[in-house]
């Protein structure tokens, strides 16, 4: 048993220009254990909604206190190593960002510019320096799976948010491309008891047996996490998200199972709902995740009072959703760490120190903590019919002994009705028979020296005999009915575990039929991978079209040949991987900037069917209608302005940028640019990906449209 107190870190966002930042931080001395920020309290207007206390300056102090030159290493460093070397000895950790709305936790969480762009491992690669606490704990996971050669380990993921207080599955895939009003709720299961963890029902957990499998699980759930556009945020998160990731450790040469969870949490935004604008739904969102945080807050209050107090607290953790899915990472089995991020503007001065407030009250909480080891099944079952095989005997002999002494005591008893009553014996006397009992009892070969000593003593001495020769088998008696209740104990524990071992056995079964249809899968996906290879060169790439756009605006000269795009060298991989490659990039779509028959950009959303018989886009972030284009008329790609619909641009810089897909005879053509930001290299990697790809996807549609005459 460890006893452990929550960790408290703060991170500060850089500040905007020409801002002024609320805050201040003392130099640390070299022996200090903790850091302190400073608030000055400045003058305020008498309407204003301040709640501050009327002193010159505020002072909070934590664990640490990272500025905003710290970068991603160096949070986690300090944050997070020790959480993971814990969780792979067996103890539970919990790694939670808390702050206001805008003032970084997603990207300290997830890494990046806060949102997702892509599912494409390929894409988050180019914001590597920038991976969050997801990325690199399952980074450090993996590796220290390969470093420690005694022990074997087995991880699992689920992933999960809690939004207006309903649980979804972001890793189910029947949600993509799906409203949240569609999508299906995960139901609890609570226990009587508050510091055990909760189980979900339905809740989907994927076993990783890679690094780049974790990383794909958790591009999927970031892709569908909602989202929505605010006045302090263009990416804020509307719920609160929990990335779990399940670990089973067996050492080789010992029968016990190491098993451990790691939560990693990233809550959604705190803020005043007044400083806000928005549609209903936003303003609902808002209200929601303000009483689960006003909730949160109330269950460390209570933690905090329990700690302090040392007495049994009532935690209200029921009261909302949110804090019934953290009870075990709260006052649990849990060593947590939480980080919070201030916004250092003086403008959000309310909210930094609401902050601060509430991770000095997490600072305060302290729980014991536990490693979870278990035995092995196989092994448990042996030790128990051992313990089983010692009590059966044991309580063989006591019956025999028994069954002797009744035997005896008959016989005596049936001796003394025959007699006249007898007078009591001296002390001397029952010392003597108390003797004779004993020498009976242990030395079986004197018996005959013990009846001829009773001869010679007289009834009244025999009788003392049985009296403590009864008093003897009362208590044997007592103990072969403990013995007893003890064996039927073992019986019940013994028929437990088989039971579970039959479980076990099933689920491994089902699993091995579950590898074997995977792998026939796998199979047949390389045999088609293999053909298509045959039709045409397998380096050209695959993705998603889609977009209808004015025909006369986007007819290309056909006199005009296009450039080259640029190509990415393979690394490494065989034929069949690249186009599973291109063919994935071409079904999960991304988003680009379509330029109307005037010219005019809009964003959409462009992906391929699964069957890739169609290529699709829809606007972004709105209802807007999907618009389908058989991918079998689909004729050639146009590359940089070429088109009359991207030479009505005056923007010549982002040629390299753009290309045009033509499709129904080289009549229309659906004009995309790609845009990921400021940097160059990122655009033309996404670019070159995608006209690879949809090269490719060309190529071979019309490969399957001359199957048939070359046939005939």
């Amino acid at each position: 048993m460890e006893h452990w107190r929550i960790g408290t870190y703060l991170r500060i966002r850089p500040p905007r220009k020409h801002t002024t930042k609320a805050y201040t931080l003392p130099r640390a001395r070299p022996n200090d254990h903790v850091q302190t920020i400073l608030f000055p309290i400045l003058p305020v207007a008498l309407d204003t909604r301040s709640t501050l206390k009327q002193r010159d300056v505020l002072e909070f102090k934590y664990d640490q206190v990272f500025d905003h030159d710290v970068h991603q290493d160096g949070v986690f460093d300090a944050v997070c190593r020790d959480i993971i070397t814990s969780a792979m000895e067996g103890y539970n950790g919990t790694i939670l960002a808390y702050g206001q709305t805008g003032s970084g936790k997603t990207f300290t969480i997830t890494g990046g510019r806060g949102e997702i762009v892509d599912v494409v491992v390929l894409q988050w690669m180019d914001s590597y320096h920038d991976r969050g606490m997801i990325p690199r704990t399952i980074s450090a996971l993996f590796d220290a799976f390969e470093t420690r050669r005694d022990t074997s380990y087995r991880c699992f993921v689920s992933y999960l948010e809690v939004y207006n207080e309903n649980i979804y599955d972001l890793l189910d895939k029947a949600h993509m491309n799906k409203p949240i009003d569609e999508w299906t709720k995960i139901h609890l299961q609570l226990s009587d008891d508050d510091d055990d963890d909760v189980h979900f029902r339905n809740l989907g957990v994927y076993e990783a047996n890679s690094e780049e499998d974790a990383l794909n699980l958790l591009f999927l759930g970031n892709v569908n996490r909602v989202t929505s556009d605010t006045p302090m945020n263009q990416a804020s998160s509307r719920s609160h998200s929990i990335f779990t990731i399940l670990i089973e450790g067996r050492r080789k040469d010992s029968e016990v199972v190491l098993n451990s969870k790691l939560h990693i949490v990233d809550l959604a935004g705190s803020e005043r709902v007044y400083k806000r604008d928005g549609t209903e739904r936003m303003r609902n969102e808002g209200r929601c995740i303000n009483l689960s945080l006003h909730h949160l807050e109330q269950v460390i209050l209570a933690l905090q009072q329990r700690s302090s107090k040392k007495a049994k607290t009532h935690i209200p953790y029921r009261n909302s959703m949110l804090t019934s899915v953290l009870r075990g990472s709260l006052g649990g089995n849990c060593k947590s760490v939480f980080i919070g991020t201030l916004n250092p503007e003086a403008e959000y001065v309310d909210e930094s120190i609401s902050t601060c407030r509430f991770m000095l009250r997490c600072s305060e909480v302290a729980v014991d903590v536990r490693a979870n080891r278990d035995m092995e099944p196989t092994a448990l079952i042996a030790l128990l019919q051992r313990e089983n095989d010692r009590l059966q005997a044991e309580r063989t002999s006591l019956q025999e002994n028994v069954a002797h002494q009744i035997e005896l005591n008959a016989q005596l008893h049936a001796q003394l009705t025959s007699e006249k009553t007898l007078g009591p014996l001296t002390e001397i006397e029952k010392d003597v028979c108390e003797k004779l009992v004993e020498q009976f009892l242990v030395a079986e070969t004197a018996e005959d020296d013990i009846l001829r000593t009773l001869q010679h003593l007289g009834m009244a001495h025999a009788l003392e005999c049985l009296r403590q020769l009864k008093t003897s088998i009362v208590f044997a008696s007592n103990t072969a009915a403990e013995a007893q209740e003890s064996l039927l104990v073992q019986d019940e524990r013994m028929k437990d575990v088989e039971a579970r071992l039959l479980e076990q056995r099933a689920d491994a079964d089902k699993l091995k039929t579950h590898i074997v249809q995977l792998t026939a899968h796998i199979n047949a996906l390389h045999e088609a991978s293999s053909s298509v290879a045959e039709v045409d060169d397998p380096h050209d790439d695959e993705d998603d079209l889609c977009s209808e756009s004015d025909a006369e605006s986007e007819k290309v000269a056909p006199s005009i040949e296009p450039p080259k795009p640029p190509t990415v060298p393979p690394r490494g991989e065989s034929a069949s991987d690249a186009i599973k490659r291109r063919m994935e990039l071409l079904k999960q779509g991304a988003i680009f900037i379509k330029h109307g028959r005037q010219g005019k950009p809009h964003a959409r959303f462009v992906w391929c069917s699964n069957d890739l018989q169609y290529l699709s886009y829809r606007p972004v972030g709105s209802q807007g209608p999907m618009i389908q284009i058989p991918t079998s008329s689909l004729h050639a790609l146009a590359y940089g302005h070429s088109t009359k619909v991207f030479q009505r641009k005056t923007d010549r810089s982002r040629s390299e940028f753009c290309f045009s897909i033509l499709y129904d005879d080289k009549k229309r053509s659906l004009d995309l640019e790609v845009d990921e930001g400021d940097s160059a290299d990122r655009n033309r990697l996404r670019c070159c990906e995608w006209t690879e790809a949809l090269q490719f996807l060309i190529k071979w549609k019309s490969a399957q449209r001359s199957q048939p005459i070359a046939k005939q």
